[in-house]
């Protein structure tokens, strides 16, 4: 099709055949393409807008079209042109940046404004100079929308935006000092109450400042929360709520300090607050926020309503913070919660009991847990193991060691754990616990969870220990087996190979794993690492994918000197499963040449490789890492992109900002955006204190 044929169909009313002439404008001159995506910017149609805007990407940005396109923001009767232009101009990021400063000085009032929306979405903090200037501009509107970009690029520079936006608090336009707040709310940038509070009795920033009060971290703030709770307005009664929950949250002031300094409601307050707490509430971000805010002002009715919506997933983790700002009060409530009732919300009751109890009332909790170790319900037992596992005494060892030998279905594993704690914290009494059950078969899985905590010498001397552990090999039972192969590997003595080798011939796939992990773990009496022969010979068999990727990892975990040698080719294996265990193994270890391995490791056609090739290469401070690092991020996998981005953060330097801001206008996928913007904000380190919002974003908004 030619310039003609565009021209003609660019005039027909139907906007369909003005879409598909679009379409073919990047096969003209440029010069013609250039006239004639202009000219389709300018449609009266948003969907012929929208083609050419996406047109005017791939053809730019060159200058000619950016001089028009700059042009264009210039006074004229097309509306919609200008409005395209602003996203087509935004959209070539800091390309544009230069050309718009530049016409700035000629552009009149809406123009400027237009120019300070592009600026604000270009995502290149190198505009904000430009903006700050135009906060001198003698049209209020054009302060107003600098600003707002200001605001706009903050994310990307937080410091200097921070600095200028409290500056402006103290400007004499309302709607600057107004333009600011938001824009530091959004930032989740935290405003000194110094100057936030003088803005607090403005009935026109009163919303902003509100929601900036509930980052500050001051009791201030909490009183001018509380006051605004009693506000005839719903619309401040919700905004006040949301605040002063995310004040209780998100700072570091204790729960002490809320009893000491409750929040005190009037009647209205009051009866808005039991009202937003019911579970039937149809605003989950205020049922949210009223439990936390229940806690803070010592409502106590609302006390079995928090412990109710611990098994609410929409509103589970204000409960939870709600009944930890409540304490000891809240204690016995939940204690009469744990011995009946609906079982989900028993066991979710009992595991707050850990952070609730003290010295004043331990014993009465641990009664509580011990009654409940061997519940009907799994989700109970388990729940109360673990809570017992943190609090029990000695003598709760033999009873949570008769559970384990019990092996109930469903609180197994909890047992388990909360008998590898018990004993670690009162080694003796596990091995007196130990000792009398060694003869009994029923017990044997206890037995060597025990010995596997303790590191052996549990039954008398290493040699004994094993011994018993090899004889539980014998067992018929696959969950014996793999316990007392697990417990060999935490003994790590060399007497072990023989059990070992037992386990690397037994039938089940998890218990010959479990063994060539044990293997890394054996050493000699004099520190060497005791399976490293046995492993080469298991890497360099190669067989079995898995068994090699896990002979791979315990050869990084034995610290044999002969990994390196065995493991270098195996990073670059066909196989992803070998070729990421060895990677990651590679990274573990100091070897001068498994850099170079690494850096080729990137070039692997499984991404998940890659990935494990970019996380292997942290900490290595080599140009060759950080060039690396800058090629993935054009890497055709969207999250190889976004973790490359995430790995220049921790690298850091004025290079790793250069390679970010170079990507971030053309990246296409938010996600990769986001960790780009959030990469350079780490590099730069700002020293600006931010809060961002957990329950609600903080808006002004009725």
């Amino acid at each position: 099709m030619s310039a003609a044929d565009v021209r003609r169909d660019l005039d027909s009313p139907d906007p369909e055949t003005r879409r598909r002439a679009v379409a073919v404008i990047p096969d003209l001159a440029q010069a013609e393409a250039t006239d004639l995506v202009l000219r389709a910017l300018g449609d009266g149609d948003w969907r012929v807008r929208k083609e050419a805007s996406q047109i005017a990407f791939l053809l730019g940005p060159n200058p000619s079209l950016l001089e028009r396109l700059v042009g264009a923001l210039f006074p004229g009767d097309n509306v919609g042109l200008r409005n395209a232009v602003v996203e087509t101009l935004a959209s070539f990021g800091r390309s544009a940046v230069p050309p718009v400063v530049a016409a700035l000085s000629r552009l009149d009032a809406d123009g400027k404004k237009l120019a300070a929306e592009v600026l604000g979405r270009t995502h290149d903090p190198g505009a904000m100079t430009a903006l700050e200037r135009m906060l001198q501009d003698a049209d209020p509107n054009v302060r107003t929308a600098a600003l707002e970009a200001i605001g706009d690029l903050g994310s990307l520079a937080v410091d200097a935006a921070s600095r200028i936006l409290v500056g402006t608090l103290a400007s004499n336009d309302m709607h600057m000092r107004l333009a600011s707040l938001e824009g530091l709310n959004r930032l989740g940038v935290v405003v000194p109450w110094e100057k936030l509070g003088p803005l607090m009795p403005d009935r026109i920033l009163r919303r902003a400042a509100l929601a900036a009060a509930s980052r500050s971290g001051r009791l201030e703030a909490a009183e001018a929360l509380g006051r605004a709770l009693g506000d005839e307005s719903a619309a401040i009664f919700r905004l006040a709520l949301i605040g002063l929950a995310e004040l209780a949250l998100g700072t570091e002031m204790p729960p002490s300090l809320w009893k000491e300094h409750r929040v005190p409601l009037d009647k209205l307050a009051r009866e808005r607050l039991l009202e937003a707490l019911s579970p039937e509430a149809s605003d989950v971000d205020a049922r949210r926020a009223a439990l936390v805010v229940a806690a803070v002002a010592g409502e106590s009715a609302a006390i079995d309503l928090a412990i109710d919506a611990l098994i609410d997933d929409a509103v589970a983790r204000e409960a939870d913070a709600a009944l930890r700002l409540f304490g000891s009060a809240a204690l016995h409530r939940i204690l009469a919660r744990v011995a009946h009732g609906d079982a989900a919300l028993r066991a979710a009751a009992i595991s707050r009991l850990v952070a609730l109890g003290d010295k004043h009332n331990e014993d009465a909790v641990r009664m509580a847990l011990r009654a409940t170790i061997t519940d009907a319900s799994a989700e109970v037992a388990s729940a109360a193991l673990a809570a017992i596992g943190a609090l029990g005494a000695p003598e709760d060892i033999a009873a949570v060691f008769a559970v384990v030998a019990e092996r109930k279905p469903g609180s197994l594993a909890a047992a388990q754990s909360s008998l590898v704690t018990l004993a670690k914290r009162y080694p003796e009494d596990a091995r007196y616990t130990a000792l009398v059950a060694r003869r009994d078969h029923n017990s044997r899985i206890a037995t060597s969870i025990v010995i596997g905590a303790l590191g052996g010498e549990v039954l008398g001397t290493v040699a004994d220990d094993v011994a018993f552990l090899a004889g539980a090999l014998s067992s018929p039972d696959p969950e014996t087996r793999l316990t007392a192969i697990e417990a060999v590997g935490e003994v790590g003595s060399e007497l072990g190979m023989e059990a070992i080798e037992y386990g690397l011939a037994d039938e089940e796939r998890e218990i010959q794993l479990r063994s060539v992990s044990a293997l890394g773990c054996l050493r000699t009496h004099d520190g060497r690492p005791a399976g490293g022969d046995r492993l080469v010979e298991l890497v360099l068999k190669g067989t079995d994918p898995e068994l090699t990727a896990a002979a791979v990892r315990a050869l990084g975990d034995a610290k044999d000197p002969r990994a390196q040698a065995s493991l270098r080719p195996l990073a670059l294996a066909s196989s992803p499963v070998i070729a990421v265990a060895a990677v990651e193994t590679l990274g573990k270890l100091e070897d001068p040449e498994g850099v170079d391995t690494l850096l080729r490791a990137t070039d692997h056609p499984h991404t998940e490789v890659v990935k494990a090739a970019l996380l292997a290469l942290e900490g290595v401070r080599d140009p060759r890492v950080l060039a690396r690092y800058g090629l993935a991020l054009s890497h055709e996998a969207w999250d190889i992109r976004r973790l490359a981005a995430d790995c220049l953060a921790r690298f850091g330097g004025e290079q790793a900002i250069q390679l970010l801001k170079d990507k971030l206008s053309a990246e296409g996928e938010p996600l990769v955006r986001e960790a780009i913007s959030r990469a350079l904000g780490a590099i730069e380190a700002p020293s600006t204190v931010r809060r961002l919002a957990t329950i609600a974003p903080p808006k002004a908004e009725a």
